[in-house]
């Protein structure tokens, strides 16, 4: 080999060193190391593939059997209550009930006897009785006003009390409260005695004997 390819590949060669040279040093510019992950070694419970166990409670603690304490034998005491004695009650034979009838007013000592008419309540007593339903008014009679008291002027009002009896009729009249005249006072009389009514009745709605009161006015 002569001296000039000696040169030549020596030239070559350093060549390919300056260019392997450069080459590394752009790669280790453009190259950039990024940092390790750490690595964590994991156990799986009972393998990877199997669920995961459910943990399970404790089971509780059993009770503890109660000690039962017999009472001993001196301890037992029995009582023996005595039997109370019913008393005997001797019952008195009652009297024998009377009939009473149903709508007549006394009481018989036989069955069927003073047996009432209608609804099972006898007639009202003839007594004169306050009403529970008062007496009312089926016809009345104007009085007449007298000439004299009318030419004078004379005014009043008469009060009568009638006496109803259990048909409605007027059994007597009486003057309650004067009008301060007599002429007056007998005109209202008069017109009383041609009053009728619807009798007055009691609590059971039995006509009865009562009282009623009608004023008598006498004006101009």
């Amino acid at each position: 080999m002569n001296n000039d390819e000696k040169k030549g590949l020596a030239f070559s060669v350093l060549f390919h060193i300056v260019c392997c040279a450069l080459v590394g040093l752009l790669v280790l510019t453009n190259f950039h190391t990024f940092p390790e992950e750490p690595v964590y070694d994991v156990a799986l419970v009972g393998g990877g593939d199997a669920a995961p166990e459910v943990a399970q409670p404790e089971p509780e603690p059993e009770p503890e059997p109660e000690e039962i304490i017999k009472p001993k034998e001196d301890d037992i005491v029995e009582k023996k209550e005595k039997p109370v004695p019913k008393k005997q009650t001797t019952q008195k034979p009652s009297a024998k009930p009377k009939y009473t009838a149903p709508g007549g007013t006394g009481s018989g000592t036989k069955p069927g006897t003073n047996v009432g008419k209608g609804d099972g309540i006898g007639p009202a007593s003839d007594a004169i009785q306050a009403p529970a339903v008062p007496p009312r008014v089926t016809r009345s009679r104007m009085p007449s006003y007298p000439d004299s008291c009318r030419k004078n002027g004379i005014t009043g009002t008469a009060v009568v009390r009638f006496l109803v009896g259990k048909s409605g009729g007027v059994e007597s009249v009486v003057l309650a409260r004067s009008s301060g005249n007599g002429a007056l006072d007998q005109a209202a009389l008069n017109a009383a005695g041609g009053f009728r009514f619807k009798p007055g009745l009691d609590g059971y709605g039995r006509p009865i004997r009562c009282y009623a009161y009608q004023p008598f006015a006498f004006r101009l």
